[in-house]
């Protein structure tokens, strides 16, 4: 039963601008100050409190500098529709305190996109003394460097970035931590696509929080991971998905109190999860726990390290290892417990999801999987999953806690029934506005400390960027043509 071209061209236009579009709010909405025109925007002080805003358009260079917060939040963001840059050095923030750089169109949406066009080296650049920044609802494509790099901090600050959408770089997707280091970074819902080296990567950093993002392809040019975790970096990662890399789909070289947990690492060309570093002190404690990695090129996970302090790896699922390979190969000091190597057919809800953007929901457990219910007791244990659903005293192995839930279409899925999701470039994240859970010792380090997400420093809506009116116009529309009918 085919579908009537007239009704195709008018779900066209209902939808046509409604997901991931510039809807930003208008520039007569609450900005203290517009910038108007293509010119370099240099946006700088002074100005205690409120929005500077850019009115849509291309522009060949934005650079915010030396501003500081002092009466009440300040924002950077854009009005009027899509700011999109497209020379000079990109956007480049240096010298900022209290700070909020958002390309929020009101619904969730992107409204801010730096185009490289080949020419440009780095997307976004960070520097200078950072107090504190949010950087937000962004999407950076074609440079031939980093996607963003937050590298040279000259002072203690935090960073929190999200719903940033990095795609099509030459580089790192997104790079944080170099030669000095931050007081604190979180890195949450973050999509990056087609790297040509690492996907993200974190050095230099006492206290990430890094959550709920989705790599695929990683180092398309270069070896690559899909995370890169250096040796000054310690923290909690968790929730991590990678679709692809060239090297290990997770390196980890910290030294210091350092989590991995609830990761679902798919197509790796190297190891699942690498532990790597030489000369590691007595801080180091290193969690790998609730992994699930499918069709390593080589073994589950790897530790290379050598030094003193900890490693301990937990509960780790591995799908369709290949043959005359162990699952899991660590250092004779290092703890594994828990480890369970499974062909792909052994009782999967679902498989492989082509759609980043549903990535979290590949590879759940059907209701024969093995992996339930086997898991070892770990100290601290982990209270929820990959898709922060709970887990009992029984906890299952891998990333996923079998819960009975849907399949990734909506349906229900059959234990080893494939449901193969979406397309494969489906457009920017979608952010369900949520944050990663500070209660029951979610955000444990390793030292039995805690990690307390960012909270954002100015309003945002952080809804889907799905537009309800054109949903409704949709269905009034296929309403119509069956009573037609």
């Amino acid at each position: 039963m085919s579908v009537p071209r007239w009704l195709t061209a008018a779900i066209g236009l209902a939808l046509a601008g409604s997901a991931g579009s510039a809807r930003a709010s208008p520039c007569d909405a609450g900005c203290t100050v517009v910038l108007t025109g293509d010119a370099r925007k240099d946006v700088t002080g002074p100005l205690a409190q409120g929005s500077i805003c850019l009115a849509a358009g291309d522009v060949t260079q934005v650079v915010v500098h030396d501003l500081a917060a002092d009466a009440g939040p300040l924002t950077v963001r854009t009005c009027d529709g899509t700011v999109r840059v497209t020379g000079g050095n990109g956007l480049t923030l240096r010298s900022l305190d209290g700070v909020r750089v958002t390309g929020d169109d009101g619904d969730g949406g992107v409204a801010w996109v730096v185009d490289g066009q080949r020419t440009l080296s780095d997307a976004v650049t960070i520097s200078g003394c950072i107090g504190a920044l949010e950087v937000d609802h962004l999407e950076v494509h074609d440079v031939l460097g980093a996607g963003l790099r937050a590298e040279a901090q000259s002072c203690p600050g935090s960073l929190h970035l999200h719903d940033l959408w990095a795609h099509d770089v030459s580089g790192d997707g997104l790079a944080v931590g170099g030669d000095a280091g931050w007081a604190r970074v979180e890195v949450e819902h973050a999509r990056v696509d087609r790297t040509g080296a690492q996907g993200l990567r974190v050095d230099a950093t006492a206290q990430a929080l890094v959550h709920d993002d989705v790599v695929s392809s990683a180092g398309l040019v270069t070896t690559g991971s899909g995370l890169w975790v250096g040796p000054m970096a310690a923290g909690l990662f968790e929730r991590a998905v990678v679709l692809q890399a060239t090297g290990p789909c997770a390196s980890l070289g910290s030294d210091g109190a350092l989590t991995l947990r609830n990761s679902l690492l798919v197509d790796c060309a190297q190891q699942g999860v690498a532990v790597t570093g030489t000369g590691h002190s007595v801080n180091r404690a290193v969690r790998v726990v609730h992994s699930t990695i499918v069709r390593p090129g080589t073994i589950g996970v790897t530790d290379s390290s050598t030094g003193a302090g900890s490693l301990t790896v937990g509960n780790t699922l591995v799908v369709d290892l290949g043959a005359g390979r162990p699952a899991v190969s660590v250092g004779p000091t290092a703890t594994e417990v828990g480890t369970l190597a499974v062909p792909s057919d052994a009782g999967f809800s679902t498989r492989d999801v082509t759609d980043p953007t549903k990535a979290k929901g590949a590879w759940r457990l059907g209701p024969i999987s093995p992996a339930r219910d086997t898991g070892a007791p770990l100290t601290p244990p982990v209270l929820d999953d990959l898709e922060q659903l709970g887990r009992d005293n029984r906890p299952d192995v891998g990333a996923h806690e079998f819960a009975g839930r849907l399949g990734v279409d909506g349906g229900v899925s059959d234990a080893g029934v494939e449901l193969d999701a979406g397309v494969a470039d489906a457009g920017p994240p979608e952010t369900d506005g949520g944050s990663t859970s500070s209660d029951g010792g979610h955000n444990d380090l390793p030292d039995g400390g805690e990690i307390n997400p960012m909270p954002p420093m100015a309003s945002g809506c952080g809804c889907s960027t799905f537009d309800r009116p054109a949903a409704m116009l949709v269905g009034a529309l296929l309403l119509s043509w069956r009573r037609r009918r």
